[in-house]
């Protein structure tokens, strides 16, 4: 259990980061983690750490993960800037 502590905050670190980027910066910043992340598994198998299948299946479940949260995020901020835009359009109609 001591061991898995770290691991689940560093989780819970990254894609709350990951989210509050994507969220609430540019629509650049929230492509900072899956770059990091890809730059991470170069890394590790530029060292020689990605040994097994497992490996590479964690490190693809990661990226679509944080792929999948950025494509929510900007989807709901698309959705939120087109409500924005009807309420303009609908006022200066009126």
């Amino acid at each position: 259990m001591n061991e898995l502590l770290p691991v689940l905050v560093g989780v819970v670190v990254v894609f709350g980061g990951h989210y509050l980027l994507s969220r609430f910066g540019p629509t650049w910043a929230g492509a900072v983690f899956p770059v990091t992340w890809v730059l991470l598994v170069g890394w590790l198998l530029f060292e020689g750490q990605m040994n097994s299948l497992r490996d590479w299946l964690m490190a693809a479940v990661g990226f679509l993960c944080l792929l999948s949260v950025h494509r929510g995020v900007y989807r709901a901020r698309e959705e939120k800037f087109q409500r924005e835009n009807d309420k303009i359009d609908n006022t200066i109609i009126q």
